[in-house]
């Protein structure tokens, strides 16, 4: 049986409000946020292609993905909750990743996303920083999971 191949990308969510008298899960993309993350999407956004979007439930994180679906002409965003910011989550957001399979972009946080990415990879920590609004792209091979660009 073939396995598949392709690419399946790590989004973390880009620049959100200051920490203040709103719930965590509740803080919105700044307005630098926004704009940022909408024009890397735009030029990422032609190069890449998708097939769906998966997102935290978060509000930047579902923020963060309908910028992503605008630029990439996705009309779907999937909600789900292996993607919430919570820690220690980093094996159910691979396990996600396996089920959604190529072509896919999975949207979250730090630092379970970085780890998730990690071990898809086999590694302990990835070798480069999952900044604010950055999409890593990992290689879905024979031999599993490989980092290819950030």
């Amino acid at each position: 049986m073939n396995e598949p191949r392709g690419s399946i990308f790590f989004v973390r969510h880009a620049k959100a409000q200051a920490k203040g008298s709103r719930d965590d899960w509740a803080r919105g993309l700044t307005p630098t946020g926004r704009r940022r993350f909408r024009t890397h999407a735009a030029k990422w956004a032609k190069t890449a292609h998708l097939r769906g979007i998966a997102t935290s439930p978060w509000v930047r994180a579902v923020q963060t993905a309908e910028i992503l679906a605008g630029a990439t002409g996705l009309d779907e965003v999937r909600i789900c909750a292996e993607l919430s910011g919570d820690p220690g989550i980093a094996a159910k957001i691979v396990q996600l990743v396996r089920q959604l399979g190529p072509g896919w972009a999975v949207v979250g946080h730090n630092p379970s996303l970085a780890l998730a990415a990690a071990l898809a990879c086999g590694l302990k920590r990835l070798p480069v920083k999952l900044k604010k609004g950055s999409i890593l792209e990992l290689r879905i091979g024979r031999d599993g999971y490989a980092l290819t660009r950030l």
